[in-house]
Order: structure tokens, then C-alpha cells, then sequence
């Protein structure tokens, strides 16, 4: 490395956008990852309620129920509604509730290391706001190319981080 080259690389303010930028990136493709594993253990909770008694009458319920069962023998083949049928009365109900307990202790990490991203991610995108990240200006650009960042904007960022939080339930603000 050339001296001219090392006098660039230390009186560069810009170099400290890639780092905010490659922070930000991790941060939201963490919060990405989390969220669709997190809607996962959701829709594997929903899933796993058999039959919810609610409010109504015991016969409203068996009778809704009935209608159900039809609706999706008819929708079904013979094998499909018998597998369907087993799996409606499969599984003893201590490991049912066992599985549904380990995954709502996995949503509860989850939504621990989502609130922990978006505190990171939102930490780094208002660093980036102060000091005026634009990547639209030709070394600020060559930065992130070099280091195979995207030249997203910070109204870009602010989406996307809006976007994901709308995705999982979090409020976002801007």
C-alpha cells in the first residue's frame, strides 16, 4: 500500500459509512430471518388448536365442527380426508402441549432478538440520518460497491424497516 493511498484511507470521513451500512444490513437481514421462523411458530401455534370452545353452546360448536368436516371431505380425496381425519385425532395430549409450550418459549427468543435488530438497526439508520448518508455521491458509492453494500437511501432504509416491522407487529414510526 502506497503512502498516498494510506493519507486517503485515514483522512477519509466515508469509511465509516460502510461500516454503519454493513451494520444496518446484518441488523435487517437478522430481522428477516427471525420474523419468518417467529410467523412460523405462530402459524404452528394456530395450528395446533384442535377445536376452541369460545362461547357458544356445545351444540353450536359440534354442529360448526361437522360443517368443517364436510367442507373438507368434499374439497379432499378419500386418502386426503382420512389422513386429515388422523391427524385431527393424533397425538397425545401431554406431547401436544409440550411442543406447543417449546414453541411458545421460541417466539418469546424470537421476538427478543427482534426487538434487539430493530434497536440495532434503528440505531445505525439515525447515525447514518446525522451525518448526512448519501449514496448517491461518487465516493460514498464506490464504498459500498467495494464492500458489496446496497446504495440504498436513508428513506430506502426507513421503509424497509417499516416494511418488516408492519410484517411482524412492530410499530415504527417515520
Amino acid at each position: 500500500m502506497g503512502i498516498q493511498t494510506l493519507i486517503w484511507k485515514l483522512g477519509s470521513p466515508y469509511d465509516a459509512y460502510t461500516a454503519h451500512v454493513s451494520r444496518l444490513n446484518t441488523a435487517l437481514d437478522r430481522i428477516r430471518y427471525i420474523s419468518d421462523r417467529a410467523l412460523g411458530y405462530e402459524a404452528g401455534l394456530q395450528g395446533s388448536v384442535r377445536l376452541v370452545p369460545g362461547s357458544a353452546g356445545r351444540e353450536e360448536r359440534v354442529e360448526r365442527f361437522r360443517e368443517q368436516l364436510g367442507k373438507a371431505a368434499s374439497t379432499m380425496s378419500d386418502e386426503e380426508f382420512e389422513d386429515f381425519l388422523a391427524h385431527l385425532g393424533g397425538g397425545e395430549a401431554a406431547s401436544v402441549e409440550a411442543n406447543r409450550a417449546t414453541a411458545v418459549l421460541r417466539m418469546g427468543e424470537a421476538t427478543r432478538g427482534l426487538e434487539d435488530y430493530f434497536g440495532i438497526a434503528g440505531k445505525e439508520l439515525a447515525t447514518l440520518e446525522s451525518r448526512g448518508f448519501n449514496p448517491g455521491r461518487a465516493d460514498v458509492s464506490r464504498q459500498l460497491k467495494e464492500n458489496d453494500l446496497p446504495r440504498h437511501s436513508v428513506a430506502d432504509y426507513r421503509h424497509l424497516l417499516k416494511d418488516l416491522g408492519t410484517r411482524v407487529g412492530v410499530p415504527t414510526t417515520g
